[in-house]
């Protein structure tokens, strides 16, 4: 859980507001009353920083929609650097920043395992023909299996996953045969955090994987 926490900082302080039921558990609040409150802040509707533990209150705008995080920042320098007639796929984290892009007008859609499979379609086929959709958020999972992106030629990994082969499933959905523009991806990584760590073990797994590939390799046929 902790680790969990550890990766959700890095994309928003707002998403650990979650964990504070734990803390009005065991500090002993009226959960109900607090809950509420909450909820409220969570859900953008009045800084409440009286929901928040002491050492945190000096903080409090920071756990608000109207805090623009670090990561959320970098995500839309990208975005608004994207050529007009090129279209953006993105990777988790969904809900923040689709916020941010409403803000400045930007077309955007979600495509997650909790939509239906009609819904699915068409948020597809809406991004493939509407010009004015750029923007696809999507989640891992539901983008990395057995799709078909190619109208998009950006494709942006907002969390990092232990297993690269996951990313690159993800990536394959907009790089592979069809495609006839050049395909641009970034990570954005928040410097010396968990996510730094999950970085290093995708390098070690990709390591192992091209040893053992390696020793199975069939010898060269003279």
């Amino acid at each position: 859980m902790a680790w969990l926490r550890a990766r959700q900082a890095c994309d928003h302080p707002l998403l650990l507001m979650g964990a504070l039921g734990q803390i009005i558990e065991e500090q002993g609040l009226d959960a109900d009353v607090t809950s509420d409150a909450v909820d409220m802040y969570g859900r953008g509707l009045g800084p409440n920083p009286e929901v928040l533990p002491l050492s945190l209150q000096p903080f409090a705008r920071l756990f608000g929609h109207a805090y623009v995080s670090s990561k959320i920042r970098a995500v839309m320098d990208i975005i608004t650097g994207v050529p007009e007639g090129q279209k953006c796929c993105f990777r988790d984290t969904m809900d923040l920043l689709e916020v941010q892009m409403k803000k400045l007008k930007i077309g955007v859609d979600q495509y997650h395992g909790e939509l239906s499979t009609q819904r699915r379609m068409e948020v597809l086929e809406s991004f493939a023909n509407n010009s004015r959709m750029k923007v696809l958020l999507m989640s891992t999972d539901a983008g990395g299996v057995g799709l078909n992106i190619t109208i998009a030629n950006h494709v942006i990994l907002v969390n990092p996953w232990w297993n690269h082969c996951k990313e690159m499933q993800a990536i394959s959905r907009c790089h592979r045969f069809g495609q006839d523009k050049t395909v641009f991806v970034y990570k954005v990584i928040t410097q010396d955090s968990v996510e730094t760590d999950v970085i290093k073990c995708q390098e070690e797994n990709k390591d192992i994987i091209e040893y053992v590939l390696d020793l199975i390799a069939l010898p060269p046929i003279l």
